[in-house]
């Protein structure tokens, strides 16, 4: 079946219409949807910046304590690195043990990256708090506008997911009230039938 026709029969299940099968419920299924649909579309273009701009003002307020609490320092290497890289490539980072001097003047000394084959004694490049642990550098603009497309994404899935949910949970509170009107209708129509039958 192509892809026309199936858009074709799905119009023709849920437009409203004089159909005298369609049930109330069924129209009203129709006009819930559409309308759901309606409402989604609208509020996207507005929820989804909306949102990666709260994400992007939340990241700048980040960059900008981590650049007042995080320093970069020079640590010197204890151990001679390892040797990186396969012969193909050209060397990597690998972990070091190293000591430098924190921004409070105490000695710290731990596991470093440093580039493979680094000489012991070797200067390396590191980011740590103000008493000296390691950390990583400030948030760059890069990491900041990854941040800002995730959360505008995830918006826009929620969007999606938040309709999807709306739309199971109107079709099981309509499907249910279809079967409890059709108990009633059965529970008159049976008893003529039967008699009907065994008349017959």
């Amino acid at each position: 079946m192509s892809p026309n026709n199936w858009l074709a029969r799905f119009a023709r299940g849920v437009r409203p219409d004089r159909n005298p099968v369609r049930r109330a419920s069924d129209k009203l299924e129709t006009y819930l949807i559409a309308g759901s649909i309606a409402a989604t579309a609208a509020a996207a273009p507005f929820i989804v910046p909306a949102v990666a701009g709260a994400s992007h003002a939340a990241a700048v307020r980040s960059q900008v304590a981590e650049r007042t609490t995080r320093h970069e320092l020079g640590a010197t290497l204890l151990q001679k690195a390892a040797d990186g890289g396969d012969g193909y490539s050209s060397a990597t980072q690998v972990l070091a043990r190293a000591d430098w001097r924190a921004p409070d003047g105490a000695i710290r000394s731990g596991v470093v990256t440093a580039p493979g084959g680094a000489a012991r004694g070797s200067v390396v490049p590191v980011w740590t708090d103000a008493q000296g642990h390691l950390t990583g550098p400030p948030l760059d603009a890069g990491q900041i506008a990854g941040q800002s497309d995730l959360a505008g994404a995830a918006a826009a899935g929620g969007l999606v997911i938040l309709l999807l949910s709306e739309g199971v949970v109107v079709r099981r509170v309509l499907e249910r009230r279809r079967l409890r009107a059709w108990d009633t209708d059965w529970a008159v129509t049976e008893p003529r039938w039967t008699r009907r039958r065994q008349r017959g």
